[in-house]
């Protein structure tokens, strides 16, 4: 029985650890023919999704919106600018009885932020327990804890 046991074993032991060193297929070892017919299949397999199916919760028929492609050429040569959001980790929160105060680290700057009001261009707008509202430059963005 236990020579049984032990090469079931190393068969086991062979197949996961030794057998599958590689991982990866040499093309260089294939025969010419399934050289080019792999080439073929990689290269010309592409799929599209198709979006106009009916929605199986309310029963209607969405139609996927046209995406506009815009490229600096098409756009006449103007970029938008990017917005980079400083950086803002969240710490915590004081509740008084007339107002919620954050505890807000800014690029290194540590504030004590009410909402309504704003410090260094980012406004605080609405304070919870696990998370802060802030615009920055028209942009709203939640900052979780």
């Amino acid at each position: 029985m236990l020579p049984i046991v032990l090469t079931i074993w190393g068969v086991i032991f062979y197949k996961v650890f030794l057998g599958n060193r590689g991982g990866e297929i040499d093309t260089n070892q294939l025969p010419a023919s399934f050289q080019h017919d792999l080439k073929d299949t990689l290269v010309t397999n592409s799929y599209e999704l198709d979006l106009s199916y009916d929605d199986p919760f309310l029963g209607k028929t969405s139609i996927p919106k046209a995406t506009k492609n815009s490229s600096p050429e098409s756009s006449g040569n103007t970029l938008e600018e990017t917005l980079i959001l400083p950086n803002i980790i969240y710490s915590g929160y004081v509740k008084n009885e007339e107002s919620v105060s954050a505890y807000l680290n800014i690029d290194g700057e540590i504030i004590i932020a009410e909402e309504n009001r704003e410090y260094a261009d980012i406004k605080v707008v609405k304070i919870l327990p696990d998370s802060v509202l802030v615009y920055f430059k028209n942009k709203q963005e939640w900052i979780k804890i």
